[in-house]
């Protein structure tokens, strides 16, 4: 589970989802190119629920682990 930040805040996301969300964010940049993606994460209270976020760029995107996370949001499917 990592802490994925994005436009002054951040959202919970599954490690392969934050890989995911980086490369690809990384190969708009290259591309000068922008897109909106769906991303599985944990909300409030751990409820499972997509985020839309514009990655393109511009977009100022880090990720920092979070430790002792039980749940991992990762959904194969939007990943690929």
């Amino acid at each position: 589970m990592r802490k994925l930040f994005y436009a002054g805040d951040h959202i919970l996301v599954g490690d392969g989802t934050c890989k995911a969300v980086l490369r690809y964010s990384r190969a708009l940049a290259n591309a000068g190119r922008s897109d909106v993606v769906s991303v599985p994460m944990l909300a409030e209270g751990g409820v499972p629920v997509l985020a839309h976020l514009i990655i393109g760029p511009a977009s100022q995107i880090y990720s920092i682990p979070v430790e002792h996370a039980a749940t991992d949001p990762d959904d194969a499917t939007i990943i690929e």
